[in-house]
């Protein structure tokens, strides 16, 4: 095209369409000179220097809007803000980079409490749900297998009735706090509760606990070798009661993980020494507890001392919540199980992270620590673009910096009033006590005895728990059974004793006519009439009987038995009386 066409605003309509819509806007748009110019003000416009757009020319194009003008010089304007952590890696950013709208909070389709199929007739059937029959099965024959190799042909099998009494009693003494009593005066006929004796003899009690085992002790060595290692002896036992545990019950929207001690100090060859508890030197156990009620919900006996698999916390934290995998609830740990990578697993999973950090993590920064620069209640945020991970650093007191990692929450909300803690550290507060609190509440009841042998304490451990879980569920169903103060107590009361009423029938059925009168006072304290056993005989079988209070040498025979003990007696040695009158005597 002409320079001379173009100046006079003729354009050639052939040209191509980009050559004629540049050509149009040369005429339409043409450029603007500077007035303070003289040198380009007194040139023609083909002989003035061509326009140099800027950067900011250069993106606010033509074509590009007002809006989209604004948009980006505001984004120029605002710098996103981050530290990275001592990996030089991790970035945490200062504020959330994601919208409200788009977090959630932890939704859970489940409805948490105990299954529709929990037996909720009696206190017994409830415990029954999880000291199952097939653990007592398997506690029988183990113990009937050590009982002959001990006593041999003097021993007489325990039956089922006979073992749930032998718990009972156990309960019973729990809940009075006579762990630590003799076993004297547990079975005495002035000091101790009309319990025992009627249950059992104090000597077959003491059998009972010498021969109880709960595996076969010909393929013990096997197993041993085996996957069960040192739990070889309780493994079976152990595993189907934890089991019973994860069916019978949801656990809420939190869950606690947490390490318990079984106070021990015998032979174990994985025992442990925890300076923090207060026993000290135990068996530990890895727990996951509901953290509204304390209910056990999974467990896991450490076994080793040794290996990277078996002490890994992230291990132990995958297999705890292998049951509750892909449901939206949340999962309160202290430092030993938080971590980064945790919480990027369990997110996988649906399921979120709430905890304290060690400081030696490589992905806190160096500024989130405690320093002495810092003010008291003041709280530090860091947020992961990455991932949906929250920490905070919180400075209760001078010179103290409390690290939390969340996966939960992605804010910055602070109480309002002093102490001015951040929500992260509330709802921690709020569900971090599941575990400690099973613990506390267990011990208090305990039915632990002195042992020298692990496996029967780890026994009386999942006794105790059932106990708990078995009032926890029971409650749930019959939120009316039990008012009042000390619930628990209650119940475990009543539990002892539905226990031991079936053995109380054999055992009285065993004695007979034969049984010894401080022990019939007892067995009548919890018998009904027509249970009792049957001390008279018929009037066709009824024979004369020599009095039982007269000398050798004086030869009285007589029908006449006493209505209690069911001795002979002759009129000398015995007085009438009526109804109104017995009770005065």
């Amino acid at each position: 095209m002409d320079s001379d066409n173009l100046r006079l605003g003729i354009i050639d309509m052939s040209l191509p369409v980009e050559l004629f819509n540049s050509a149009r806007r040369r005429l339409e748009d043409p450029p603007i000179s500077d007035g303070d110019n003289d040198t380009c003000s007194d040139l023609s416009d083909d002989d003035c220097e061509p326009h140099i757009p800027s950067s900011s020319d250069e993106e606010c194009s033509d074509s590009a809007s007002d809006t989209e003008c604004d948009n980006l010089n505001r984004v120029d304007d605002t710098v996103e803000k981050f530290v990275l952590g001592r990996d030089k890696i991790t970035k945490w950013y200062a504020e959330s980079p994601r919208p409200e709208k788009d977090l959630q909070p932890n939704i859970v389709h489940e409805e948490a409490g105990v299954h529709s199929d929990f037996p909720t007739r009696s206190e017994y059937a409830a415990f029954n749900f999880f000291i199952t029959d097939e653990i007592i099965a398997i506690t029988l024959k183990a113990t009937n297998q050590r009982g002959s190799v001990v006593h041999g042909a003097n021993w007489k099998n325990v039956n089922a009735v006979e073992l749930m009494g032998w718990l009972g009693l156990h309960i019973r003494c729990g809940v009075d706090r006579d762990n630590f009593r003799h076993i004297d005066e547990l079975f005495s006929a002035k000091t101790g509760p009309p319990i025992y004796q009627a249950t059992m003899s104090r000597a077959r009690f003491l059998q009972i606990k010498k021969c109880i085992r709960f595996d076969d002790m010909n393929t013990r060595m096997e197993r041993k070798s085996g996957e069960q290692g040192w739990l070889a002896p309780i493994h079976d036992v152990f595993e189907r009661f934890v089991e019973a545990c994860q069916v019978n019950y949801k656990a809420s929207a939190y869950v606690t993980i947490d390490e318990l001690l079984l106070p021990f100090r015998g032979k174990c060859p994985f025992k442990v020494y925890m300076p923090q508890k207060t026993d000290k030197y135990g068996i530990k156990v890895w727990s996951m507890a509901d953290a509204t009620n304390a209910y056990l919900l999974n467990a896991q006996i450490y076994r080793e001392k040794v290996g990277q698999a078996e002490t890994n916390p992230q291990r132990v934290v995958h297999d705890l919540i292998a049951t509750i995998e892909n449901t939206g609830r949340n999962v309160t740990t202290g430092n030993l199980f938080t971590d980064f990578s945790l919480a990027k697993s369990l997110l996988d999973k649906n399921l979120t992270l709430l905890g304290t950090l060690r400081r030696n993590k490589p992905e806190i920064p160096s500024s989130f620590k405690r320093s002495k620069g810092r003010k008291i209640y003041s709280t530090e945020f860091g947020f992961s673009k990455e991932e949906r991970v929250m920490i905070c650093s919180y400075v209760p007191k001078k010179g103290k910096a409390v690290l939390m990692l969340s996966s939960m929450h992605f804010n910055k909300d602070v109480q309002e009033k002093d102490p001015f803690k951040p929500h992260v550290i509330l709802d921690y507060d709020a569900t971090k006590g599941g575990v400690d609190q099973l613990d506390v509440l267990v011990k208090n009841y305990t039915c632990k005895r002195i042992s020298n042998r692990w496996p029967l304490v780890v026994f009386y451990w999942m006794v105790d728990i059932a106990g708990y879980n078995s009032f926890v569920s029971f409650t749930e169903k019959n939120p009316t059974a039990y008012e009042g103060p000390r619930q628990r107590r209650k119940f475990l009361t009543v539990l002892a004793e539905r226990l031991c009423l079936p053995q109380i029938k054999q055992y009285s059925q065993s004695y007979g006519r034969f049984m010894p009168c401080h022990v019939k006072m007892c067995v009548k304290a919890f018998l009904n009439r027509e249970d009792r056993p049957s001390v008279t005989q018929s009037e066709g079988e009824e024979k004369k009987r020599k009095c039982g209070f007269c000398s050798m040498n004086i030869n009285k025979k007589k029908k006449k038995s006493c209505t209690n003990c069911d001795k002979p007696i002759c009129a000398e040695h015995s007085y009438s009386v009526c109804t109104e009158c017995l009770p005065y005597l």
